[in-house]
């Protein structure tokens, strides 16, 4: 499913995930622009899409950021640490970007094992609290003390 080509379904959900408002990269082109013209716009960037798979490559542009620095809008603007880097990248990066983030959050949950709460969608970090709880309680009421100490002390 991850090597599979970007429809047009994927293509529009991305564009859409997008944040509006958002500076451009050095093309000029924001997340508006995409919107705007997307029925035009949808075959250039599906083409452009299976070609990076074909190539394994991405486009010159797609590899290139520029990076600028942001006042914080705290503090005198003579030292360093009141600013902020920020980096502007192309839109149609940010959209195959996307579309493969969508594509990985259906994965992981079946990749990544059930006891790993964090990041993964739909897991919930009160799920391993609930699991200590439980094994404290099975400790305690087998009587199994005895037994995490002594395997505790040979790791030391």
């Amino acid at each position: 499913m991850c090597n599979d080509d970007v429809t047009e379904d994927e293509l529009c959900k991305a564009i859409n995930q997008l944040s509006k408002n958002k500076s451009p990269g050095s093309d000029g082109l924001t997340v508006e622009f995409y919107c705007k013209f997307y029925s035009e716009l949808k075959y250039v960037l599906l083409k452009l899409f299976d070609a990076i798979e074909e190539e394994g490559i991405l486009s010159r542009s797609m590899k290139c950021g520029i990076i600028s620095l942001v006042y914080k809008k705290k503090g005198e603007r003579n030292f360093l640490k009141n600013y902020r880097p920020m980096s502007l990248l192309q839109v149609d990066y940010k959209i195959l970007a996307r579309i493969m983030s969508n594509r990985l959050k259906s994965v992981l949950p079946k990749i990544i094992s059930e006891d790993q709460t964090c990041c993964v969608i739909g897991r919930d970090i009160s799920n391993n609290i609930s699991n200590v709880r439980d094994i404290m309680e099975l400790v305690e009421r087998d009587d199994l003390e005895d037994i995490f100490k002594i395997r505790s002390s040979k790791c030391f």
